[in-house]
């Protein structure tokens, strides 16, 4: 099995992960955002200007199934291009 470890900072002790949930003032719009950095989770738990304490939680995501684009082993350009896509299939959308 290829399972992968996940982690999400939030102000939130209880979360559920939902597709296009989320705010539009995030860097790539709505939707749930992990890491493997469980130290960027920290900070984004206490993303709230008065904000002391947050909550990580973590995830693990069987990859066996899955098709993964890793932008690590990519240029730059490919990353560009696929935001531009979902940028413009979201305005599609709306």
């Amino acid at each position: 099995m290829n399972n992968i470890i996940l982690y999400h900072g939030s102000p939130n002790q209880l979360v559920n992960p939902v597709f296009g949930g989320g705010d539009d003032k995030h860097d790539y719009v709505r939707g749930f955002y992990l890491t493997e950095n469980v130290e960027l989770a920290k900070e984004w738990a206490v993303c709230r200007p008065n904000d002391t304490n947050g909550w990580v939680h973590k995830y693990e995501l069987d990859c066996d199934e899955l098709k993964i684009l890793d932008f690590q082993k990519l240029d730059v350009l490919a990353w560009l291009a696929e935001l531009m896509l979902l940028i413009f299939i979201l305005q599609k959308s709306l």
